[in-house]
């Protein structure tokens, strides 16, 4: 090859390397652009801390929940600020915003083709699905324990609320050295809400049921007469009630099964129905799958065998569909997934995502970026004797079972289930999930309390917060009185 071919050949090389790499380059404008174009040390896109330059943050009802027009400023109530912090962010970088990671491109007015030429001029809107009053409500009821409540609308999929605690007011935040050496703060820097997962305990019961019906392992009807102690192979699985004072629930039907939480009713239907079919139904639900919210999320896991061989030094055994199926084992879920099943229980069987926008609006607000309108994800089957015969234990347990004391004074008829979820410390943690009205269902809920015991403590907290949507707040606290927290 003489010197001119070689040098031809050189060229066609570099040419086309040249080429690829524009076109590299090409693709990862077009991936990555609002990336690039947000990148946090332009100054003169961010203000000091990190805040984009410009946007509003509201509620559904249209309250100012965050300004960045001129630095940050948060809503006028202490309370909304401080449960609002996990999902808005501080100044200070401590607290991720979610909200503005993912969005902050609007917020800023950023164009694919302009740049962020508006950035100081109008900006855009986000206007969310929580309600301002329903956050500060549900803050109040947590009263500075540790753990998290979401509030959810079976019938459209918006998170209404979604607090989480420990947390501290933006505007008057601690340094990082107190966040770091005390105790009330463990644990601050996590939206517990979307990224802890927890073990459901007793909540996850109705599944079980579930699939016990629908498959025909039992009917609405069935009944089993409960020992206290459920021999299986070499184990011995003990009811609550029988740790508890020796005693059995007697011959039971799955409805009176899930109104006193019988383990041994669970222990053998859920045997009888076998993980695989236990884990399916607990799928369609949405327990261990992604919900669909716009925000990054935790996803959790549901106990398989599968998942429990692949844990190192760890191993499956046939025993262990016995603790799943009570919601104990291997299974994690987060406090969303939680509130977005039992809507999916409520809504008979019709599961929507999870959302958290109402809309959200460009810089001069004349387009809609985005707005949701998603049909169902899932449709679960489920036959309307077996749904009623769960959903009666659920109603039956605030009506005259062991939280009836606590929602005696709820402004409007409720179903729900407790949880006690362990941790392997000596101190479980309490897990709650209701739904109301009972008759025409409007909303889902989910509380977890870190370290609270039995579910059944953390009635008086769900009834504060069905109070405060189904009346006003103030109402609400004078229905609750005396009985609003239980330590």
């Amino acid at each position: 090859m003489n010197r001119i071919a070689k040098r031809s050949w050189f060229t066609v090389v570099l040419s086309g390397m040249l080429i690829v790499g524009l076109l590299g380059i090409l693709v990862r404008y077009t991936l990555h652009a609002e990336q690039w174009a947000a990148f946090s040390r332009s100054p003169y896109i961010y203000h000091t801390g990190g805040t984009p330059g410009g946007g509003q943050v509201l509620d559904r009802d249209g309250e100012m929940l965050l300004n960045l027009e001129d630095g940050r400023t948060y809503a006028d109530s202490e309370t909304v600020r401080r449960s609002m912090l996990h999902l808005l962010g501080d100044s200070n970088g401590y607290i991720n915003s979610a909200i503005l990671n993912e969005y902050g491109d609007e917020l800023m007015g950023y164009d694919r083709f302009n740049g962020t030429y508006h950035v100081g001029e109008s900006t855009g809107r986000i206007q969310l699905t929580l309600s301002a009053d329903v956050q500060a409500a549900a803050l109040n009821a947590l009263g500075g324990r540790k753990g998290t409540v979401g509030v959810y609308n079976y019938k459209t999929g918006e998170v209404l609320c979604m607090v989480s605690s420990p947390t501290f007011d933006p505007e008057n935040q601690p340094d990082s050295e107190t966040i770091e050496n005390s105790s009330d703060y463990d644990g601050v820097y996590v939206n517990r809400f979307l990224y802890a997962t927890y073990s459901p305990g007793s909540t996850f019961k109705p599944v079980t049921a579930i699939a016990a019906l629908e498959t025909g392992i039992i009917t609405p009807k069935s009944t089993i007469l409960t020992k206290g102690v459920y021999h299986y192979g070499d184990w011995a699985y003990k009811c609550w009630l029988y740790n508890q004072n020796g005693g059995t629930h007697g011959r039971i039907d799955v409805t009176e099964a899930i109104k006193v939480s019988c383990n041994y009713f669970f222990y053998d239907i859920g045997r009888r129905t076998g993980i695989s079919t236990i884990a399916r139904y607990a799928s369609a639900f949405g327990l261990g799958e992604p919900t669909g919210i716009e925000i990054p999320e935790k996803i959790g896991v549901m106990t398989t065998p599968d998942y429990v061989n692949s844990l190192d030094g760890h191993y499956w055994t046939d025993g262990q569909t016995l603790t799943a199926a009570i919601g104990q084992s291997y299974s994690l879920f987060t406090p969303l997934q939680l509130a977005n099943y039992v809507a999916t229980l409520a809504g008979g069987g019709t599961r929507y995502n999870a959302h958290l926008l109402k809309e959200v609006r460009t810089y001069d607000s004349a387009e809609l970026v985005d707005v949701y309108d998603e049909p169902p994800a899932e449709i679960v089957d489920i036959e309307p004797e077996n749904l009623q015969a769960v959903l009666q234990g659920m109603r039956d347990l605030v009506v005259s079972g062991s939280v009836a004391y606590y929602f005696k004074d709820c402004v409007v008829d409720a179903a729900a289930k407790t949880g006690t979820a362990q941790t392997g410390g000596k101190v479980s943690n309490g897990v709650f999930v209701a739904f109301a009205p009972y008759d025409d269902p409007q909303i889902a809920l989910a509380v977890v309390i870190e370290k609270g015991g039995s579910g059944g403590a953390l009635a008086s907290t769900a009834v504060q917060i069905l109070n405060a949507y189904f009346t006003s707040v103030d109402e609400a606290k004078a229905v609750v009185g005396e009985n609003m927290l239980i330590q």
